[in-house]
């Protein structure tokens, strides 16, 4: 079978977060695996050029893609975009489709789809509504006391400082 490893295209210098870093050992990792288990594999960086990326896809045929991709362009908010690619030229591949990618990846949206199912979630907070409960706060306004920023579109803790 021919396999194709996607992951984050790193910058030339080929050094990274290291969240990146770890992208690219669990694709050395995985390719060891499959090849050990006589599949032929390829390895691809994805980045915005998505009509290279379609180009080299199409070349290498693969029979399925294992998606690693975690950040296109360096943006978590671009996630979508590996998956999308890949249904659209119809190659199997690894992982949540596009729609659930971006569902998920966004934690706004995330929290809407939780809300309208009907299940608890913490509440969320903008830097506009703190603002304003801190500008307006009376007697009866809670305002949380310990909270953690986060960005919309990243994943784990990146971009958290102590």
């Amino acid at each position: 079978m021919r396999v194709v490893i996607l992951h984050d295209d790193l910058a030339a210098d080929g050094r990274g977060r290291p969240d990146e870093q770890d992208t690219l050992a669990q694709a050395k990792y995985i390719g060891e695996l499959l090849r050990s288990l006589g599949h032929d594999v390829s390895s691809l960086p994805f980045s915005l050029d998505l009509q290279s990326a379609a180009e080299s896809l199409q070349r290498l045929a693969p029979d399925a893609v294992f998606n690693l991709v975690e950040a296109v362009g360096g943006q978590g908010r671009l996630i979508h975009l590996a998956p999308a690619l890949l249904e659209a030229l119809r190659i199997p591949f690894t992982g949540a489709g596009s729609e659930a990618m971006f569902l998920s990846t966004s934690k706004t949206l995330s929290k809407r789809c939780f809300e309208q199912a009907g299940l608890d979630t913490p509440r969320a907070y903008t830097r506009a509504d703190l603002e304003a409960l801190v500008n307006h706060t009376s007697a009866d306004t809670f305002v949380p006391a310990d909270y953690i920023i986060k960005s919309v579109w990243e994943h784990a803790s990146l971009g958290l400082n102590s």
